[in-house]
């Protein structure tokens, strides 16, 4: 199986290893997880995490109306709405739109960490309270291990079925684009 970067996946399987090199020690269970799996596998992972990333509800739109993917974006500008700096744009016609020429660093970097999250809840290991989200989408409402109980409220079991991140890492790098209002012109 292969995958196409800017089509099926953000990052390639050679650039997720060189981000999980520099980001992760050797003996992390992070590392030492996506380490262990498969090229095959880990480009499964990157798929998912793709998918579940272009599923969020984010400002602006395709930069270009024909690609596959929700990324790069074109950003509508609104006086003060807009006050972080963009990197990596252009003005594209009109000074109100800025368009992305590319796929933004924390977009890739978020690709790998939601992969890394999904990995680590198919192996069991723990990672960004993904238990909890795990234990959630199985439909558990509430467990007790001796003295120690929680209960999930009944909104939470959406966490893990591909509605949300897994990874708080990813959720923090896609910030920037989190649509949490509507903004008028």
């Amino acid at each position: 199986m292969a995958v196409t970067v800017g089509t099926d996946v953000y990052i390639s399987v050679a650039d997720a290893d060189t981000y999980m090199t520099n980001n992760y020690i050797s003996t992390s269970t992070e590392y030492t997880t996506w380490d262990g799996l498969s090229d095959g596998d880990k480009e499964i992972y990157l798929k998912r995490a793709t998918k579940r990333i272009d599923r969020q509800k984010i400002r602006g739109a395709k930069a270009v109306d024909t690609q596959t993917l929700q990324y790069p974006r074109a950003l509508k500008l609104c006086g003060r709405w807009y006050e972080q700096p963009v990197y990596g744009v252009n003005v594209n016609g009109s000074r109100d739109w800025y368009i992305e020429t590319a796929v933004q660093q924390n977009v890739l970097d978020a690709n790998v960490e939601e992969a890394l999250a999904s990995a680590l809840v198919d192996s069991g290991a723990s990672s960004n309270g993904s238990e909890r989200a795990q234990l959630q989408a199985q439909g558990v409402k509430s467990f007790k291990l001796g003295d120690l109980s929680e209960t999930y409220g009944s909104g939470l079991s959406s966490t893990y079925n591909g509605t949300q991140l897994l990874s708080s890492e990813a959720k923090e790098l896609l910030s920037f684009y989190n649509l949490g209002g509507v903004a008028l012109c």
